[in-house]
């Protein structure tokens, strides 16, 4: 069976580091990466769908508050590029806001599967790999 892959996007150096050192410590290197900017995950995507669709994210986790590019915006453009069913991949926004608007909206993304508060539990990147 093979793993999913996923691919993180936060602009936050500390937590970016934190799942880096997650992912280093992990069997989930070959399955899972990071990106501190929208826009550069954004390039990542369209370059992995031309040259490597088979490592293309099953799973984003997404922050939403980013200065390039709000985390609902990338889901928008994401969408535009890639629309299911060429790609089915689900968004999991991770954040630390706890306001309850922003957790309404994002489910009224079909493709946000789960809402987490940061930092998210160090099992869920497992979770989500052995799918």
């Amino acid at each position: 069976m093979s793993k999913n892959h996923i691919l993180i996007i936060d602009d936050d150096n500390y937590t970016v580091d934190l799942y880096n050192m997650i992912i280093e410590w992990s069997d989930y290197k070959p399955y899972a990466s990071t990106e501190l900017s929208a826009l550069k995950a954004m390039e990542k995507l369209t370059e992995l769908d031309a040259e490597n669709p088979e490592q293309f994210p099953d799973y984003i986790l997404l922050d939403l508050r980013m200065p390039e590019m709000h985390g609902f915006d990338f889901i928008r453009k994401f969408e535009e590029n890639f629309p299911q069913p060429k790609k089915n991949t689900e968004f999991i926004i991770t954040t630390s806001s706890v306001i309850q608007k922003e957790k309404e909206k994002a489910f009224q993304f079909s493709r946000v599967t789960d809402f987490l508060i940061k930092p998210i539990p160090t099992d869920y990147l497992g979770k989500l790999l052995d799918c």
